[in-house]
């Protein structure tokens, strides 16, 4: 998962679809030609509900497609929407992934800088917004 910055990809809203019985915006999300990806473009389900994405596919540069992903189970914890867990499908290899968060705990005291940013320079905002909800 990457920071997909406004000023780096271009957005294109596609028709709304139903994932699981759930209704979902569905966004086309392209990297501007300047920036270094191995994919030409994600297709993002977003839960109208929550504002949460729960299902995404990723294409190769050939315009196929590459990973499947699906988060589908997000618990309410202390007043966030907390991922459980993460399928990913990878559709050129023939391999899945199931990653499962346990002991999850939020505000739980951990300083905003134990993630330097330069370090972390693709996730950090995501990993603010997981822990810190900012």
């Amino acid at each position: 998962m990457t920071n997909r910055s406004l000023d780096e990809n271009n957005y294109k809203r596609l028709e709304d679809d139903m994932v699981e019985g759930k209704e979902c915006f569905v966004l086309e999300v392209v990297p501007n030609a300047e920036i270094k990806s191995t994919y030409s473009k994600h297709i993002t389900w977003v839960e109208k509900e929550t504002l949460i994405a729960i299902k995404e596919e990723s294409y190769d540069l050939g315009g196929n497609l590459r990973k499947k992903k699906m988060f589908p189970f997000f618990e309410p914890l202390s007043g966030y929407n907390v991922i459980s867990n993460i399928f990913v499908e990878d559709i050129q290899k023939n391999h899945t992934t199931k990653l499962t968060m346990g002991d999850k705990k939020v505000d739980s005291g951990l300083d905003k800088n134990f993630f330097p940013g330069k370090k972390f320079k693709t996730s950090t905002s995501k990993i603010n917004f997981l822990i810190f909800g900012t």
